[in-house]
């Protein structure tokens, strides 16, 4: 965006609509061609916003939810198979675990980056047999030292207070004494993973 958009504002036909939601991409008779989308606007009321070209880009969660609110293609079936839109969900999933030291060892959170890390990565890909465990991919495991977000990235131990001195004691007693090491695995495009619309709750 940072880039982007200073270039866009320089086209005449280029407006910014910021804090607005698109419920869904609206169709023509036919059913086959988009004339536009509605949305919410920042006061709460729902525009059309007429189109010759609509664009669905918002990544894939939502992606697949504005094709099944629009009506747009046929939604995937896991006991058919039929269908398409929702079909093959696949995702990554991160797992991380810290570790805590005493006193006299010093990780230095403050300093480094991601590419500074070290990996494992025999139990990733084809660097074993998936036949007996059953399973399909597999996981590099690794440590970096990338820095930290500000309060929600600073790791403390179990029990302490979100907030208020504990909280303080611990960050001052924890944050130059712990690391932490991450596992990093794909969930597959199996039958049974897809996306839908919730058949209780609505917009």
């Amino acid at each position: 965006n940072l880039n982007i958009l200073p270039a866009l504002k320089q086209e005449k036909h280029f407006e910014l609509r910021s804090k607005c939601h698109v419920l869904r991409v609206e169709l023509d008779d036919t059913r086959k061609r988009a004339t536009g989308v509605t949305y919410i606007d920042p006061a709460g009321q729902e525009v059309f916003q007429p189109a010759d070209l609509v664009i669905v880009s918002a990544f894939q969660y939502h992606n697949v939810h504005l094709l099944l609110l629009s009506g747009i293609g046929k939604p995937y079936d896991p006991v058919s198979g039929e269908g398409v839109v929702g079909r093959n969900f696949a995702y990554q999933n991160l797992s991380t675990i810290t570790a805590f030291f005493d006193k006299d060892t010093w990780t230095n959170p403050f300093i480094g980056a991601g590419g500074n890390g070290v990996a494992v990565d025999d139990f990733n890909a084809d660097n074993f047999d998936h036949g007996p465990p059953g399973f399909v991919g597999g996981s590099p495991l690794w440590v970096n030292q990338a820095g930290v977000k500000p309060i929600s990235g600073i790791a403390t131990p179990a029990g302490t207070p979100n907030w208020g001195a504990g909280w303080k004691k611990a960050v001052k007693d924890h944050y130059a004494h712990t690391i932490s090491m991450d596992a990093h695995g794909s969930n597959m495009s199996y039958r049974d993973v897809y996306l839908d619309l919730d058949p209780t709750y609505r917009d």
